[in-house]
Parts: structure tokens; C-alpha cells; sequence
């Protein structure tokens, strides 16, 4: 048995090839998970061994230390794959489902753009994801109405005629976050008739429009050190996050 390759990031699409690299990377990094908790875990070890090197005993015979070796295989297979989709991008979005382009837009970090109806799906979204992690915490959500109360006197009011003070705070909370998650879908769908899609079209350009910003930030970025940053933790996630729905 050969010895594992990660994907050729230069090469051209095969979905087939790229889908058997995508199980083979996750199962390194599952074998690494469980490695990390139990370091002579014996079924991890022997199948890292296997589909790395061809041979389950390997680390026994050569006397090589498991953990970097795996930790290396992973970060490479991540960075491979993560370039190789960057290469093809226009071939994963042309396979991605409306649900996953949709998946893209509503979990990624969105950078404003110089189109203005991209910015308006884009502050939608993060003004949608604002008041989900407000909704995490107690004490951000009475901040957050207490400030809707200001903005709106007929709210004051009615807090202060409410017998039951947390109750009618909820009851804000839930009718904004209602509204914001409205607005956003409607933003997000377009009518035909009288049934509603999701608008594939703009979903797409929002990606690929917040995209080339993240991708302008690593190329303005001229110190090296500081560039591998911003590919890591600016752009990449972009490619990661596609690779993981194709």
C-alpha cells in the first residue's frame, strides 16, 4: 500500500479525487483528536500508520513518534485542500446547493464590499448573528431592550404598566429578533409567482464579493509573518468552509 498524499492544490477539479481526500483528512484529524486524549490509544495508531505509511505497524518498526508526524500530515492535508479549492473555486460553488451557499453566507465572517446591495445582506447577517449570541446571555438581552426602550417610548410605557418586568423583557427580545431574522430572509429569498427561492445568485456574488476583500487584506499585507496570519485566520476559513460542504 502507498504512502498517503495529500491533494495536489495545482491540480484540476475532480470531484471524485477531492471527495477521497476530504475522508482521508478527516480521518487523520479524528485519529489526532483521539490521539490528543489518549496517546497510546492502539486503533488510532494503528490506522494512522496504515493510511499513512501503508503499513500498520510502522511507527512500532521505525521508532517514530506518532503525534508530529500525524500533526504534520493534518496541516498539510488542511492547507492543501484549503488551496486546491481556491484553485477551483468557480467549480465547488457550481456544485454547492442553495442550502450550503446559504450555510456559507450566514456562518463566515463577512467583510463589507464596494457594492451596496451586498452590504445590505451583509449587515442583515451580522446584525442577525449579534442578537443570537445576545440571546446567550441574560444580562445582554435586558441591555439590549433596555436600549430598544429608549429608542421606542410606547415600549417605556408598557415596561413600566407590566406586572411581570422579565416576562415583557423577553417578549421585546423575541419580537426584534424575530423582525431581524425577517428581514434577513427576505433579503436572502426572491419571489417567482407566488413561491419563494432562495436568491442562489446573490448569495453567491455576497460570497465571492466579501471573498475578494479577505483576499485584497492578504495580498496589501507585505510583512511575512503577518501575511501567513491573515491567510490563516482571514482567508482560508473561506476555503475550508467550502471543501467541508462539497
Amino acid at each position: 500500500m502507498a504512502e498517503y498524499e495529500p491533494i495536489n492544490p495545482q491540480s484540476s477539479f475532480d470531484r471524485e479525487e477531492f471527495v477521497e481526500s476530504y475522508k482521508n483528512f478527516s480521518k487523520l484529524r479524528g485519529y489526532l483528536k483521539t490521539l490528543v486524549k489518549d496517546s497510546e490509544e492502539p486503533t488510532a495508531i494503528y490506522k494512522t500508520a496504515k493510511l499513512l505509511h501503508g503499513d500498520p505497524q510502522y511507527y512500532e518498526k521505525e521508532k517514530i513518534q506518532i503525534r508530529p508526524n500525524l500533526e504534520e500530515a493534518v496541516l498539510v492535508s488542511n492547507e492543501n485542500m484549503a488551496r486546491y479549492v481556491r484553485e477551483n473555486l468557480s467549480s465547488f460553488l457550481d456544485i454547492l446547493e442553495d442550502e450550503d451557499l446559504m450555510s456559507l453566507i450566514l456562518s463566515l465572517p463577512l467583510y463589507r464590499t464596494e457594492m451596496d446591495y451586498c452590504n445590505e445582506v451583509i449587515d442583515a447577517v451580522n446584525n442577525f448573528r449579534c442578537l443570537q449570541t445576545i440571546a446567550k446571555e441574560p444580562e445582554k438581552i435586558a441591555q439590549y431592550v433596555a436600549q430598544e426602550l429608549e429608542r421606542k417610548p410606547e415600549l417605556k410605557e408598557e415596561f413600566a404598566k407590566a406586572e411581570n418586568k422579565q416576562e415583557y423583557i423577553s417578549k421585546v427580545f423575541n419580537s426584534c429578533l424575530s423582525e431581524v431574522g425577517e428581514n434577513l430572509n427576505k433579503k436572502l429569498m426572491v419571489k417567482t409567482g407566488e413561491t419563494k427561492r432562495t436568491n442562489r445568485s446573490l448569495l453567491e456574488e455576497v460570497f465571492r464579493e466579501s471573498l475578494n476583500i479577505a483576499e485584497e487584506k492578504y495580498e496589501e499585507e507585505e510583512n511575512s509573518g503577518d501575511k501567513n496570519d491573515v491567510w490563516e485566520d482571514v482567508v482560508r476559513p473561506y476555503y475550508e468552509a467550502v471543501a467541508s460542504l462539497a
